[in-house]
């Protein structure tokens, strides 16, 4: 099967320019993320089932979004692979910084809607009460580590614009 729409679509998802514009876009809704879970924990003393389900359902989102993000930084040598795309140095450099990248925010959006889920399960099955405030902290500081991870990739993949750094395969970013 070998579409031509199919792999026009494929390869813009992975120019350098999608996947910086991905990894902006995603950090912005994580910031406004983080505003609005503190602003619900902060300006709310009592949050109620109402509170707690807004900020449930936004960690939820987020999560799901960090995944998705993960996953397709992840897979993209899998898509050049597929296009039929060269394999020059730049792009094995863009692979590997963005599967490093990719890995990391895959496990965080897993850990954010695992801990989400700790809240949200009954009672009978996991006792949160009283920790729902740790475990959001907790969410919020994976959300920053998140950010922070969006912001190396930025930083690496703006940086070939002007260098082609040499593959990294097994040193540290």
């Amino acid at each position: 099967m070998n579409s031509k729409l199919l792999n026009v679509i494929l390869n813009g998802v992975t120019a350098r320019w999608y996947f910086m514009l991905n990894n902006m876009l995603i950090f912005v809704f994580s910031i406004h993320c983080i505003k609005y879970i503190i602003y619900k924990l902060i300006g709310n003393h009592d949050l109620g089932d109402h509170g707690m389900d807004e900020i449930n359902l936004t960690l939820e989102a987020l999560g799901g979004v960090l995944v998705g993000l993960g996953v397709l930084m992840e897979c993209r040598h899998i898509i050049l692979k597929s296009t039929g795309k060269e394999f020059t140095l730049l792009q094995i450099y863009l692979n590997e910084i963005s599967e490093y990248c990719g890995v990391g925010i895959l496990i965080i959006g897993l850990s954010i809607e695992i801990l989400t889920v700790l809240i949200i399960v009954p009672n009978e099955v996991i006792n949160t009460v009283g920790w729902e405030f740790s475990i959001y902290c907790a969410t919020i500081f994976l959300v920053v580590c998140a950010c922070t991870i969006n912001l190396v990739f930025i930083k690496e993949c703006g940086k070939t614009f002007f260098r082609v750094p040499p593959p990294t395969k097994g040193k540290q970013l």
